[in-house]
């Protein structure tokens, strides 16, 4: 919650079973935004459940075929229907802040990542941010969509949303840092590149978040770490080492699952 908010406003998704990974960070100064948040990665996951039958019939039939102009088209239409989902979250925050009594104006950045067959998926509007940790270099995969600190590009701001979608391939090796900017107010792009170099996702969780408290914590504060481990082949997804923090972690063996604190029953925020 950093030092200054009465309540936070952030939410965070990790769903190792879908490879999807986000940070929304409900906009300051509106109402409710963390309803807006919450909605915006509760409906995230809803809408990759419901599709991704069709993303595994693509993935069968398009990126194992080894045609290479068939596989560049099979990436175009998912970068389509990605923009479309963020479109979707975008008019249902807009339809909920009509509803909501309170609600009216609220809306939500929105940062996700999608490993996917062989390929990354970067879903971004917003000031939150991902980064990527490669070779011991590391790049920023978003753009702030503000200006003069004012955010011109979110879930709800308007009828036609601002949305970044891009893809990349993926390397064994990689890791990705996705957060909301109550990290990067505080914490510089050279920093980050040290604190990602540490070998355990937690430590590296646990030095972010204490790092950005101990110089102000003027903002709410939340970051993923995604480690993708994968060095099989490049047609095997991966099985990443993640950790969400500060309280978050979920092992991918899908036999040991740990919550720091334990959690209570999610009702969300109605």
């Amino acid at each position: 919650m950093g030092k200054r908010r009465e309540q936070n406003e952030d939410s965070l998704l990790i769903k190792p079973d879908l490879n999807l990974y986000a940070v929304a960070d409900g906009v300051g100064g509106q109402p409710k935004g963390e309803v807006a948040s919450y909605i915006a990665t509760y409906l995230l996951e809803d809408l990759f459940k419901k599709h991704m039958p069709e993303a595994e019939a693509l993935q069968e039939q398009v990126f194992n075929s080894g045609d290479t102009s068939l596989i560049s088209r099979g990436l175009k239409l998912l970068n389509v229907h990605l923009c479309q989902t963020l479109s979707v979250i975008n008019q249902s925050i807009l339809q909920a802040a009509e509803d909501l009594p309170g609600a009216k104006g609220m809306a939500s950045t929105l940062s996700a990542l999608w490993l996917f067959d062989r390929f990354t998926f970067v879903m971004h509007t917003g000031d939150s941010r991902i980064y990527r940790l490669r070779n011991q270099h590391l790049v920023r995969l978003t753009q702030d969509q503000s200006q003069q600190n004012r955010l011109i590009g979110a879930l709800g701001l308007d009828e036609t949303v601002k949305v970044q979608v891009h893809e990349d391939i993926r390397q064994c090796g990689d890791r990705y840092l996705i957060c909301s900017d109550g990290v990067t107010t505080h914490i510089q792009d050279h920093e980050l590149l040290l604190l990602m170099g540490n070998p355990a996702p937690a430590k590296i969780i646990s030095k972010i978040v204490n790092l950005a408290l101990n110089r102000g914590g003027v903002d709410n504060i939340t970051a993923i770490v995604v480690f993708d481990n994968d060095c099989s082949n490049s047609n095997v997804q991966a099985t990443p080492v993640v950790y969400g923090g500060p309280f978050y972690r979920e092992s991918l063996s899908g036999r040991d699952r740990k919550w720091y604190p334990p959690p209570v029953k999610d009702k969300g925020p109605f």
